[in-house]
């Protein structure tokens, strides 16, 4: 329930906002998905007549089949950019929310420069932080091995 709360707080005074990118991005998603779907379905159904002008029963279905399973294929690959389209505008409308209402990009410019870690994130200390050799060690005149 600690989520629902701060959610809630992030999202106070924003839903408006929120409400009207994120309708608007699955608007233009879903006008670009039409876009590419509605031509390929009509040319899918078109073709058969093109592949196979006098052809039986059986090759008309078998053309319309691997017609249709073409079209799907595309129609899935459209809609999963499409999703993670607006999955991307998601997160970055909640990055944008954070950083204005809890500081959060003060608080990584601040991370940064002093290269401190308070969350103890593994793999965060680079190795010279950490007392171990750099590499290429600078010995000699670029040789690693002096």
């Amino acid at each position: 329930m600690p989520a629902f709360g701060a959610s809630w707080t992030l999202t106070t005074r924003n839903w408006w906002r929120i409400f009207g990118i994120t309708l608007l991005v699955s608007f233009i998603v879903g006008v670009v998905e039409q876009v590419i779907q509605i031509p390929l379905s009509l040319a899918s159904g078109a073709m058969t007549s093109v592949f196979a002008p006098h052809a039986g029963v059986q090759q008309v279905t078998t053309t319309s089949v691997v017609l249709v399973v073409v079209s799907m294929i595309v129609a899935t690959l459209v809609s999963a950019v499409g999703f993670a389209f607006k999955t991307s505008v998601a997160a970055l409308i909640y990055m944008d929310l954070r950083m204005r209402r809890d500081g959060l990009d003060v608080e990584l410019l601040r991370l940064l420069e002093t290269g401190e870690d308070p969350d103890g994130i593994p793999g965060r200390r680079t190795a010279h932080q950490a007392g171990a050799p750099t590499w290429p060690p600078m010995t000699g005149q670029g040789s690693p091995t002096g």
